[in-house]
Protein backbone atom coordinates (compact mmCIF):
# COMPACT_ATOMS: atom_id res chain seq x y z
CA UNK A 1 0.00 0.00 0.00
CA UNK A 2 1.71 3.37 -1.16
CA UNK A 3 1.13 6.27 1.21
CA UNK A 4 -2.11 8.59 -0.16
CA UNK A 5 -0.88 12.23 -1.40
CA UNK A 6 -2.52 13.90 1.16
CA UNK A 7 -0.84 12.06 3.81
CA UNK A 8 2.44 12.01 2.15
CA UNK A 9 2.08 15.87 2.08
CA UNK A 10 1.04 15.74 5.52
CA UNK A 11 4.11 13.85 6.51
CA UNK A 12 6.50 16.18 4.48
CA UNK A 13 4.84 19.73 5.44
CA UNK A 14 3.25 19.54 8.49
CA UNK A 15 5.78 16.83 10.23
CA UNK A 16 9.10 17.73 8.34
CA UNK A 17 10.16 14.13 7.32
CA UNK A 18 12.14 14.03 3.97
CA UNK A 19 11.99 11.41 1.37
CA UNK A 20 14.27 8.80 2.86
CA UNK A 21 12.17 8.94 5.70
CA UNK A 22 9.43 8.75 3.65
CA UNK A 23 10.73 5.36 1.95
CA UNK A 24 11.64 4.19 4.87
CA UNK A 25 7.69 4.23 5.93
CA UNK A 26 6.66 2.20 2.95
CA UNK A 27 8.50 -0.58 4.02
CA UNK A 28 7.70 -0.35 7.39
CA UNK A 29 3.73 -0.41 6.45
CA UNK A 30 4.66 -3.39 4.10
CA UNK A 31 5.80 -5.09 6.86
CA UNK A 32 3.21 -4.29 9.32
CA UNK A 33 0.87 -6.10 6.54
CA UNK A 34 2.98 -9.16 5.94
CA UNK A 35 3.41 -9.92 9.83
CA UNK A 36 0.05 -9.05 11.14
CA UNK A 37 -2.02 -12.50 10.17
CA UNK A 38 0.85 -13.54 12.58
CA UNK A 39 1.00 -11.28 15.23
CA UNK A 40 -1.66 -8.89 15.95
CA UNK A 41 0.20 -5.52 15.43
CA UNK A 42 -2.37 -3.06 14.84
CA UNK A 43 -6.21 -3.47 14.96
CA UNK A 44 -7.63 -5.56 11.26
CA UNK A 45 -10.13 -2.74 11.30
CA UNK A 46 -7.48 0.12 10.72
CA UNK A 47 -5.44 -2.15 8.35
CA UNK A 48 -7.13 -0.03 5.28
CA UNK A 49 -6.56 3.48 6.89
CA UNK A 50 -2.68 2.52 8.22
CA UNK A 51 -1.24 5.40 7.40
CA UNK A 52 -3.19 8.30 8.35
CA UNK A 53 -4.41 6.15 11.43
CA UNK A 54 -0.91 4.82 12.71
CA UNK A 55 1.93 6.19 10.79
CA UNK A 56 0.35 10.01 10.45
CA UNK A 57 -0.57 9.60 13.59
CA UNK A 58 2.58 9.20 14.97
CA UNK A 59 4.64 11.20 12.95
CA UNK A 60 2.70 14.62 14.16
CA UNK A 61 4.95 13.90 17.30
CA UNK A 62 8.48 14.86 15.03
CA UNK A 63 8.13 18.47 14.96
CA UNK A 64 6.52 18.92 19.01
CA UNK A 65 9.65 16.82 20.14
CA UNK A 66 11.91 19.18 17.65
CA UNK A 67 10.32 22.56 19.22
CA UNK A 68 10.72 21.46 22.77
CA UNK A 69 14.33 20.03 21.93
CA UNK A 70 15.28 23.59 20.53
CA UNK A 71 13.64 25.33 23.23
CA UNK A 72 15.29 23.46 25.97
CA UNK A 73 18.34 22.48 24.27
CA UNK A 74 18.22 19.16 24.72
CA UNK A 75 19.30 16.21 22.19
CA UNK A 76 16.48 14.28 20.76
CA UNK A 77 17.02 11.11 22.71
CA UNK A 78 13.42 9.19 23.58
CA UNK A 79 12.57 6.13 25.51
CA UNK A 80 9.02 4.94 24.41
CA UNK A 81 6.89 2.56 26.40
CA UNK A 82 5.19 -0.39 25.63
CA UNK A 83 6.22 -0.21 22.20
CA UNK A 84 4.37 -2.76 20.42
CA UNK A 85 4.97 -2.62 17.05
CA UNK A 86 6.74 0.33 17.01
CA UNK A 87 4.52 3.08 17.12
CA UNK A 88 5.23 5.48 17.70
CA UNK A 89 8.96 4.10 18.48
CA UNK A 90 10.30 2.92 14.98
CA UNK A 91 8.45 6.21 13.29
CA UNK A 92 10.25 8.37 15.12
CA UNK A 93 13.35 6.72 14.79
CA UNK A 94 12.55 6.75 11.18
CA UNK A 95 12.35 10.80 11.41
CA UNK A 96 15.92 10.81 12.17
CA UNK A 97 16.27 11.60 15.85
CA UNK A 98 19.77 10.66 18.18
CA UNK A 99 18.17 7.72 19.60
CA UNK A 100 15.38 5.98 20.11
CA UNK A 101 14.78 2.96 22.87
CA UNK A 102 11.78 0.77 22.48
CA UNK A 103 10.92 -1.24 25.53
CA UNK A 104 8.50 -3.78 25.04
CA UNK A 105 7.30 -6.90 27.12
CA UNK A 106 6.23 -9.18 23.65
CA UNK A 107 9.39 -10.89 22.39
CA UNK A 108 7.59 -11.44 18.85
CA UNK A 109 6.80 -7.95 18.40
CA UNK A 110 9.98 -7.04 19.59
CA UNK A 111 11.45 -9.23 16.84
CA UNK A 112 9.55 -7.62 14.37
CA UNK A 113 10.57 -4.22 15.28
CA UNK A 114 14.65 -5.38 14.83
CA UNK A 115 13.48 -7.26 11.74
CA UNK A 116 12.01 -3.41 10.39
CA UNK A 117 15.15 -1.55 11.73
CA UNK A 118 17.06 -4.01 9.86
CA UNK A 119 15.36 -3.36 6.85
CA UNK A 120 15.33 0.19 7.05
CA UNK A 121 19.08 0.20 8.04
CA UNK A 122 17.31 2.09 11.17
CA UNK A 123 20.48 2.03 13.52
CA UNK A 124 19.50 4.69 16.19
CA UNK A 125 17.60 2.42 17.98
CA UNK A 126 17.50 -0.26 21.09
CA UNK A 127 15.12 -2.62 22.07
CA UNK A 128 14.60 -3.65 25.13
CA UNK A 129 12.07 -6.85 25.99
CA UNK A 130 11.02 -6.26 29.73
CA UNK A 131 8.10 -4.77 31.39
CA UNK A 132 8.22 -1.31 31.64
CA UNK A 133 8.91 -1.73 35.54
CA UNK A 134 11.57 -4.15 35.48
CA UNK A 135 13.47 -2.04 32.46
CA UNK A 136 16.96 -0.49 33.42
CA UNK A 137 16.93 2.07 31.44
CA UNK A 138 18.71 5.69 31.42
CA UNK A 139 17.33 8.71 31.10
CA UNK A 140 16.56 10.37 28.20
CA UNK A 141 15.21 13.63 26.87
CA UNK A 142 12.09 12.51 26.30
CA UNK A 143 9.59 9.88 27.04
CA UNK A 144 6.25 8.73 24.74
CA UNK A 145 3.80 6.23 24.41
CA UNK A 146 0.58 5.43 22.82
CA UNK A 147 -2.56 3.51 23.11
CA UNK A 148 -0.64 1.72 26.72
CA UNK A 149 -2.03 3.11 29.60
CA UNK A 150 -4.27 5.95 31.73
CA UNK A 151 -2.18 8.86 31.66
CA UNK A 152 -1.14 8.77 35.70
CA UNK A 153 0.09 5.37 35.26
CA UNK A 154 2.68 6.88 32.13
CA UNK A 155 3.45 9.71 34.19
CA UNK A 156 4.54 7.53 37.20
CA UNK A 157 7.05 5.40 34.83
CA UNK A 158 7.84 8.71 32.93
CA UNK A 159 8.79 10.52 36.43
CA UNK A 160 11.58 7.96 36.34
CA UNK A 161 12.81 7.68 32.98
CA UNK A 162 12.58 10.91 31.77
CA UNK A 163 15.55 13.35 32.35
CA UNK A 164 14.38 16.30 34.76
CA UNK A 165 14.72 18.78 31.84
CA UNK A 166 12.89 17.05 29.65
CA UNK A 167 9.39 15.99 28.54
CA UNK A 168 6.53 13.34 28.29
CA UNK A 169 4.58 13.25 25.24
CA UNK A 170 1.33 10.75 24.95
CA UNK A 171 -0.66 10.03 22.26
CA UNK A 172 -4.23 9.92 23.78
CA UNK A 173 -8.02 9.80 22.31
CA UNK A 174 -11.42 10.99 22.95
CA UNK A 175 -11.37 10.62 26.83
CA UNK A 176 -8.10 12.39 27.12
CA UNK A 177 -10.09 14.89 29.49
CA UNK A 178 -11.13 12.75 32.00
CA UNK A 179 -8.22 11.19 32.26
CA UNK A 180 -6.06 14.53 33.11
CA UNK A 181 -9.16 15.28 35.71
CA UNK A 182 -7.82 12.96 38.14
CA UNK A 183 -4.44 14.07 38.40
CA UNK A 184 -2.60 15.13 41.60
CA UNK A 185 -2.68 19.09 41.02
CA UNK A 186 0.85 19.34 40.84
CA UNK A 187 0.76 17.38 37.89
CA UNK A 188 -2.19 18.36 35.90
CA UNK A 189 -0.06 22.09 36.12
CA UNK A 190 2.98 20.60 33.70
CA UNK A 191 0.22 19.48 31.30
CA UNK A 192 -0.65 21.27 28.09
CA UNK A 193 -2.31 19.55 25.03
CA UNK A 194 -2.38 19.90 21.31
CA UNK A 195 -5.07 18.56 19.07
CA UNK A 196 -4.71 15.70 17.11
CA UNK A 197 -3.96 15.89 14.13
CA UNK A 198 -5.60 12.81 13.00
CA UNK A 199 -8.90 13.04 15.21
CA UNK A 200 -9.76 16.52 16.38
CA UNK A 201 -11.36 15.12 19.54
CA UNK A 202 -7.93 13.37 20.38
CA UNK A 203 -5.13 15.05 21.53
CA UNK A 204 -1.46 15.30 22.23
CA UNK A 205 -0.54 15.63 26.22
CA UNK A 206 2.40 17.34 26.65
CA UNK A 207 4.56 16.85 30.32
CA UNK A 208 7.28 18.91 31.51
Amino acid sequence: MRCPKDIDKSLRQHCGLDSQAIEKLHIYTESIQKWQKAINLVSPSTLPILWQRHILDSAQLVPLIKQIATQKKLTTTITDLGSGGGLPALVLAMSGFDHVTMIESDLRKTIFMREVSRETSTSNVTFINERIESATVSQSSFVTARALAPLSQLIEWGKVLMHPMGAMIFLKGQEFQSEINVLTDEDRARITTVQSLTDPKSAIIIYQ
